[in-house]
């Protein structure tokens, strides 16, 4: 009898956890398109479909893309702002290129924020822009020189004028 009570108890554990992960979902800026120089956007993986890595940090999610470039997003409700971290992707195909990076966030034709360049020895920058309510923006990548300008936001997120945060994969 004790044994059945378990089971019980354990299913009715399992239908709560699963109930409070309804409302905990995580919910994510969508790719609208994109253009680059070379190769396709790659999600979650550098533009060489590695890992993401700026400098020396590893990141969990993020874009990988190839300057030029220009990613739309839109979210499913306005937004107050935008962070991500920027750079050039440390990999071994882009280490003795000279190439530099302009990163930009874009909304309606404005440009809302622009990086100072990225020389290839960076570590990583921090960009955050207020979206002012927007629901669509666009990150830009520009470089003088195409080759090895592998680029990536790194663990790119917004914040909802509700204070709700989306994570762009």
């Amino acid at each position: 009898m004790n044994s059945g009570y378990n089971v019980q108890k354990e299913e009715i554990q399992r239908i709560d956890n699963w109930l409070s992960g309804l409302g905990k979902r995580q919910e994510h800026i969508n790719i609208v398109s994109s253009i680059q120089g070379w190769e396709k956007l790659h999600i979650g993986r550098s533009i060489m479909n590695d890992k993401l890595r700026l400098g020396s940090r590893e990141c969990s999610w993020g874009l990988g893309t190839h300057a030029d470039s220009e990613i739309v997003l839109r979210s499913p409700e306005p937004l107050r702002e935008f962070h991500s971290l920027i750079g050039f992707d440390n990999n071994n195909e882009n280490r003795q290129c000279s190439a530099i990076l302009t990163f930009s966030v874009w909304v309606d034709g404005k440009c809302l924020a622009e990086s100072n360049p990225v020389p290839r020895d960076s570590v990583g920058e921090q960009l955050t822009v207020a979206l002012d309510g927007a629901t669509e923006f666009t990150l830009k990548v520009k470089s003088p020189s195409i080759y090895g300008a592998h680029a990536d936001w790194g663990e790119p997120a917004a914040i909802t004028n509700s204070g709700k945060i989306l994570k762009s994969v």
